[in-house]
């Protein structure tokens, strides 16, 4: 039965990187530039990443359509970081939050028109606490804090928009963000474990979550599918309408690197463990917990665009962003309607 079911995973995988690579123009190499820089980020999620970078998955995608590509990744902190690199054209594909693209792609529309060519995943977010009168965010009072990795501008701020708006009307989606705090994983960790009164609550991440849930006091009251009301892509991956149309085999490459990376981390944990820990020292993690991580997380790797169309109409409802896509691939490039997503 295990064996029957790898196979239809590993059929499912080809099925969709064919698709996706067969929906972009197919225009001669010579169009394509011969180096691309990628603006990555810190934990889990960027995994795909991580492995594509160390396994040179795109160098030997692109050499095998007789591109030789020269491949850079550059590690930023937070959505608002990583949306200034692609608008300053530092990057020329980023990896970022659901959030802080959508009002990248809101801004862009007349512009870099910026859209998004895959996910990277429905890795859930958790929210966590050590203080034993909070039992919901309906409990958040003065005086809470919750730390994330940036204030307004990351996936986990404007998740708690969404989870505002739902318990207090959309009028009211900012209320809990006097109540956060900007800080990295590893310090927020490092707060709520000690419990230093620095802060009451993570919106944290594994494996960093899987670490404070070990410790007595510290629970969990909320997370993405509870928040959004089903599965939720963490990161999308997006670029410049110029550079999708001038890099076609770039972009089918990467595609399919991006696949690739994602039945290695599927497949072969023990090796996608190792990659992780030896990209983010800051994880804290050992090799054993963090192979536990990946194999409770493997159905979520998937480049499937989830909860995106709810999430959008959220951030235009609260006037977040300007634009109200009519669906969810309004956002994306026409090669991702192969992906069914929502």
């Amino acid at each position: 039965m295990l064996q029957k079911r790898t196979l239809m995973m590993r059929l499912k995988s080809i099925v969709v990187t064919t698709l996706l690579s067969t929906l972009l123009p197919a225009t001669a190499a010579l169009a394509d530039t011969s180096h691309v820089k990628i603006g990555s980020g810190f934990g889990i999620h960027y995994l795909p990443f991580y492995v594509m970078e160390k396994e040179q998955l795109l160098e030997k995608k692109a050499a095998a359509t007789g591109l030789s590509l020269n491949v850079t990744f550059a590690r930023f902190s937070g959505g608002a970081s990583l949306n200034d690199a692609i608008l300053s054209r530092a990057v020329d594909i980023v990896g970022a939050g659901v959030g802080p693209f959508s009002i990248l792609w809101d801004k862009t529309r007349e512009n870099l028109k910026i859209k998004a060519i895959a996910a990277m995943g429905d890795i859930p977010l958790v929210v966590l606490t050590n203080d034993p009168r909070i039992q919901s965010l309906s409990d958040i009072r003065e005086g809470d804090r919750i730390a994330l990795p940036a204030v307004k501008a990351s996936m986990q701020a404007t998740l708690l928009q969404f989870a505002a708006a739902k318990l207090y009307g959309d009028a009211n989606f900012n209320k809990f963000d006097p109540f956060t705090a900007t800080m990295a994983h590893s310090e927020a960790l490092t707060a709520l474990i000690s419990r230093s009164g620095l802060i009451n609550m993570h919106f944290s991440v594994a494996p960093y979550s899987t670490r404070e849930l070990k410790e007595k006091g510290i629970r969990q009251i909320a997370d993405t599918r509870s928040i959004i009301g089903g599965p939720m892509s963490l990161n999308l991956t997006f670029m410049s309408q110029k550079f999708h149309d001038d890099n076609p085999v770039i972009c089918r490459a990467f595609l399919a690197a991006l696949s690739e990376a994602m039945e290695l981390i599927q497949h072969d944990p023990a090796r996608a463990a190792e990659i992780y820990l030896a990209s983010d020292k800051a994880a804290g993690a050992d090799q054993a917990t963090v192979e536990t991580v990946l194999k409770d997380l493997k159905p979520a790797f998937t480049v499937v665009p989830h909860g995106v169309g709810v999430f959008t109409s959220f951030l235009y409802r609260a006037g977040i962003v300007k634009h109200d896509p009519s669906k969810w691939n309004d956002l994306f490039f026409d090669e991702a309607n192969a992906l069914q997503g929502n």
